[in-house]
């Protein structure tokens, strides 16, 4: 098919411009989703994409990249473009449908017009996800013609790192003076209350609560508990810093270029939600932290394939695990990116060692988190509303949604699980008011 419009120059050129024409109208449609709620200033931006100079270049933009699509010869990068270009397709209308309409599935017609949404939104998408592919294959092979006869010794790489380290660290440090001694909030406020008083529960990372724990006592014993406090910012500063600084490392030992690391690291130091978490005391900002140091690791066994040393193995284990002790679904991910590394890596002794680096960061992380229980006289939080908790909300989201059409027994069933209160407290982004007070022995 496409070779036979190829052959057709004029025939090409009008499909181009029919099908880019059909794909500004679903983007314009999308953006238009959120006109009922402009008055919100955060959504206004929906209302930039319309009868405008903007469409008018999307139009143009698309109509090139479609007709640059239908010039690739090459099979495998059309498959990935397509499966990439649907993807984001899919999730962007139904992002927009949930954060603008609230709602998905409201009727047939409505499914079906995502539908043609979805194939509309394609149009532009899979072009340009094949241009992206395409760019990144001429950057890397740029990147390695410019630097193949560069090699860095190992004090190079060392010093590299620890001057970068200092100059993030040192970025963060006004932030830091200004928000003295941190950001205790979200989940840290619940947290450090329960480290006052003692009280530990697996609802949180046991490790945070009790790095929290640490340094109140500090605090204490120093006389003033807001400096035990500064200790806890500095050391989240200092380990958000460094794995920041390892990932310059990183794509300096694969050879990007000078100036490109230069905008990374500025990137990492002065790009505000960086400064921001990292004077902010929650769990998140710590699991972030290893789990880069993991990704890094990962992509240096499992791409470059890289022969490590026993350090090193044991490096991508201990950050592996205190990813998995900072954030407690983390243990999920890696259980199932391991399992689906072992089809894809060659060779029995290399899918043994992949086996047996799953098995060292799930069982350590479950020693650890066993020590920390038996030793700060934990109590059991609820362990079915938080891992039932998207249920939980389908449920809510019915009755709150269509309790006049339900049937009595049905909205009995739902009550059992769900407080008839707590179902009209229901937030789409946050489950905790209808959670909270589900019945945890019911479920």
């Amino acid at each position: 098919m496409i070779h036979y419009i190829n052959e057709h120059k004029i025939l090409k050129n009008t499909l181009c411009i029919f099908f880019s024409f059909l794909s500004s109208l679903a983007i314009a449609y999308i953006f238009g989703l959120g006109k009922d709620i402009s008055n919100d200033y955060e959504y206004t931006f929906v209302l930039n994409y319309g009868y405008n100079l903007i469409a008018v270049g999307v139009f143009i933009l698309g109509a090139f990249l479609l007709l640059r699509f239908l010039n690739i010869g090459e099979k495998r990068l059309i498959v990935f473009s397509a499966v990439m270009g649907l993807l984001l397709s899919v999730l962007t209308v139904s992002g927009a449908y949930i954060l603008f309409v609230n709602d998905i599935f409201i009727s047939v017609q409505t499914s079906v017009l995502q539908i043609f949404l979805i194939l509309g939104l394609s149009i532009f998408m899979i072009p340009l996800c094949a241009e992206a592919l395409q760019l990144m294959d001429r950057f890397s092979e740029w990147c390695n013609i410019k630097q193949t006869n560069i090699q860095y010794t190992h004090k190079s790489n060392t010093i590299y790192f620890l001057s970068t380290w200092l100059i993030i660290f040192l970025a963060y440090v006004p932030l830091f003076l200004t928000w003295w001694p941190g950001n205790f909030i979200y989940d840290a406020r619940y947290q450090l209350n329960g480290a006052v008083q003692n009280v530990y529960d697996t609802h949180h990372p046991l490790l945070h609560t009790w790095l929290m724990d640490v340094a109140y006592k500090k605090g204490i014993e120093w006389g003033n508990p807001s400096q035990g406090f500064q200790f806890y910012t500095l050391l989240q500063m200092l380990v958000v810093s460094s794995a920041f600084a390892y990932c310059a490392l990183y794509l300096r030992k694969r050879g990007l270029p000078k100036i490109f690391r230069v905008i990374v690291i500025v990137w990492f130091a002065i790009f505000p939600m960086h400064s921001i978490f990292a004077i902010t005391a929650t769990k998140d900002v710590l699991f972030a932290a290893f789990f880069l140091y993991t990704a890094i690791l990962c992509c240096r066994y499992f791409f470059d394939k890289e022969k490590f040393r026993w350090y090193t193995y044991i490096g991508l284990v201990v950050s592996g695990v205190l990813s998995a002790l900072f954030r407690n679904n983390a243990i999920y991910s890696f259980v199932l990116f391991f399992i689906i590394a072992v089809f894809f890596v060659k060779g029995l002794w290399r899918k043994g060692i992949v086996v047996l680096l799953l098995l060292s960061i799930y069982i350590c992380t479950a020693v650890c988190n066993h020590v920390l229980i038996t030793n700060l006289a934990t109590r059991e939080a609820h362990p079915y509303r938080e891992s039932l908790s998207v249920p939980l909300q389908c449920m809510a989201r019915v009755a709150d949604y269509r309790g006049e059409e339900l049937k009595e027994e049905y909205f009995t069933e739902l009550c059992r699980y769900v407080n008839p209160a707590d179902m009209y407290n229901y937030n789409p982004f946050l489950s905790d008011p209808v959670k909270n007070n589900a019945n945890e022995e019911l479920l």
